[in-house]
């Protein structure tokens, strides 16, 4: 009965060690379980807008527990800059923050640049009783507008996206859009501005509209020129030079010169004479590219005319024949107006013994006496 009784008090002390040693476990597992510590972070700016180049703004930062237990705020950081807040402004840390409570700090930087937004983020870090730490972040953005038009900048596309119009380069039969970007003092984009259009050279006269934020030139004659923008308002711009090449060949036609100005049209020459021509090539709005190489023949009478190149200089020797001369050049042609050769001038002369120089040189002759002998 003894014995019996000293075992089961055995047992009971075992089961009491065992319980014992799983309410430790379980209180262990309990306190290492414990959640991060939690905070929110809100942030504001004051101004929220300033005109460039920009300047100091006031920012208050508020750390929230929104946790279930008190937490230590131990660090606030702000960027751009990695900036530690503690000592800027009124904030000073560590801080002890209460369920539910928070705390406030402000402190003023220099917000400066361009036209634009700017965003300023703070992050916080808390601990809490069990030494987890928590960490939130807030933004305030703040906002750098342009101040009033100082100039205008003629731009190669619309919303200052373009660059500056310097020189341009283009063909004959091409467009090209312009905008008038306008900038203040500080070159910051505001807005496309209306303006009168006007041009020099071969730009003039070849704008349309001549009145709003664009404008459109319309290429079609070879050379140079240039686009002026005026607001009324003292805001002007000029693009460098515009400058327009010929386009593809499109005709051409054979020329009395080497710079495609005089056409060669019907024409009389003697067998002294030479005539040159050049192949002179245009495009579709009638521009001079230049002379084109190209493939000569004769039409009529008139002595063989055969070559290749960009001019041809006709030579005739056999006179009362006439024609024309063709040129083809990359499947493009043209033709001279009728050319009449005629006799050219003496030059030396031959006794002959019929006249209308139909008979033959008098070399030497025999006849008797009392015979005659016309020559001529």
């Amino acid at each position: 009965m003894k014995s019996g009784g000293k075992v089961l008090i055995q047992v009971l002390i075992v089961s009491l060690i065992g319980l014992a040693s799983v309410v430790g476990v379980w209180l262990l597992l309990s306190q290492g379980a414990s959640a991060d510590a939690d905070i929110s972070v809100d942030k504001t700016a004051d101004p929220t807008s300033l005109p460039v180049p920009g300047g100091d703004v006031t920012f208050t930062v508020r750390v929230t527990n929104t946790g279930s237990e008190t937490v230590t705020l131990i660090s606030l950081v702000d960027n751009p800059g990695s900036v530690n807040l503690h000592g800027k402004g009124t904030c000073v840390l560590p801080q002890t923050i209460l369920v539910g409570g928070y705390y406030e700090c402000s402190f003023t930087e220099a917000v400066s640049g361009s036209a634009g937004d700017y965003e300023d983020t703070v992050t916080a870090w808390a601990e809490d009783g069990e030494g987890t730490t928590g960490t939130a972040f807030g933004s305030a953005t703040v906002s750098i507008t342009a101040g009033p038009l100082h100039h205008i900048k003629i731009e190669s596309e619309a919303g200052g996206l373009g660059s500056e119009v310097t020189t341009h380069g283009m063909t004959a039969g091409q467009t090209f859009q312009v905008w008038a970007a306008g900038y203040d003092v500080y070159n910051n984009y505001i807005e496309d501005v209306s303006v009168d259009w006007t041009g020099t050279g071969v730009v003039a006269g070849r704008l349309a509209p001549t009145s709003g934020i664009s404008t459109t030139f319309t290429a079609e004659e070879a050379g140079e020129g240039t686009i002026h923008a005026n607001d009324g308002s003292g805001h002007e711009d000029d693009t460098g030079t515009i400058t327009v090449n010929p386009g593809a060949l499109d005709y051409i036609v054979i020329c009395r010169d080497a710079n495609g100005q005089n056409p060669a049209y019907a024409h009389t020459m003697t067998t002294d004479d030479t005539w040159t021509l050049y192949a002179a090539g245009y495009d579709a709005e009638d521009n001079f590219r230049g002379n084109e190489t190209a493939t000569w023949d004769e039409t009529g009478t008139l002595d063989n005319v055969s070559g290749s190149g960009p001019s041809y200089t006709f030579s005739p020797s056999t006179a009362g024949t006439s024609g024309t001369i063709t040129a083809e050049a990359n499947g493009e042609t043209d033709a001279t107006g009728v050319i009449t050769v005629t006799v050219g001038s003496l030059h030396h002369i031959v006794i002959e013994d019929a006249a209308g120089g139909t008979g033959n040189e008098v070399d030497t002759h025999s006849l008797v006496v009392g015979g005659t002998f016309q020559v001529w």
